[in-house]
């Protein structure tokens, strides 16, 4: 299965809902990346990351269909943080 990162431009965050769209996928994505690394992939759950997060199972599946999904999406951003960071890093030399 391949998962699609959503990627927002600029122009299309103008809009209050699409800001507010990304807030909230954020606060998802931190709260199930502190599990991740707290406790592992294997023990990362919906319920665990709605609970983190402030919000209900229902409405963490409204940003992703499955625990696979937003799993894909904590490795996404985990993976962008890491090439930023080696950048940086690559600058420096």
């Amino acid at each position: 299965m391949v998962y699609f990162v959503n990627v927002i431009h600029e122009a299309q965050n103008s809009r209050p809902q699409s800001r507010r769209r990304q807030r909230n996928l954020a606060r998802i994505l931190d709260a199930a990346t502190g599990l991740v690394v707290e406790s592992g992939f294997d023990a990362l759950s919906i319920k665990q990351v709605a609970e983190e997060a402030d919000y209900t199972a229902g409405a963490i599946y409204r940003y992703f269909p499955s625990k696979d999904a937003l799993l894909g999406a904590v490795m996404a951003r985990l993976m962008a943080s890491l090439a930023d960071a080696l950048e940086r890093v690559d600058a420096l030399a």
